[in-house]
């Protein structure tokens, strides 16, 4: 969890660059952007309202049936007396900054479009863009966690 800032700070910096290129090598940025606008806005807004809904369901499911679990904190304790381990629920933690911050990209992504997207600027569209591939890599990253954990789960009752 502690790469994700760098993370996505580096992912929005290649968005924002790959833009402004774009734009600069003649890219009509303010046709295409008019025409994803209302999409951007609609689509980001509600991926936040269903992800918000997905990481209470998937953080509450899986403490109950994965880390609460009396085997898989045995299994655990016989690991960090091996190798140094994070805590019992980091990862469930770890993964509910990730949905968390998902969410929050989301709705900020979503809000910006109608926004900072109406100014008449060609950096305010080149931002609005750039956001958005940010977001998405976010939420990418946060489905990869997903994944993982869910993975973890399954062995685990295997």
């Amino acid at each position: 969890m502690k790469v994700f800032p760098t993370t996505s700070a580096v992912s929005f910096g290649l968005s924002y660059g790959l833009v402004w290129y774009a734009q600069f090598k003649g890219f009509d940025l303010s046709a295409f952007y008019s025409k994803l606008q209302p999409s951007l806005f609609t689509g980001f807004l509600t991926l936040g309202g269903f992800l918000l809904s997905l990481m209470v369901f998937i953080v509450v499911q899986l403490k109950k049936e994965l880390f609460d679990d009396k085997n898989y904190q045995q299994h655990h304790e016989a690991v960090s007396k091996i190798q140094q381990t994070s805590s019992l629920y980091e990862p469930l933690k770890n993964l509910g900054s990730y949905l968390l911050y998902s969410v929050l990209f989301s709705l900020v992504t979503s809000l910006s479009q109608i926004t900072i997207g109406l100014l008449p600027y060609t950096h305010a569209k080149i931002f609005c863009v750039a956001i958005a591939l940010t977001t998405f890599c976010v939420v990418i990253r946060a489905w990869m966690a997903i994944r993982l954990t869910l993975k973890n789960w399954f062995d685990h009752l295997k």
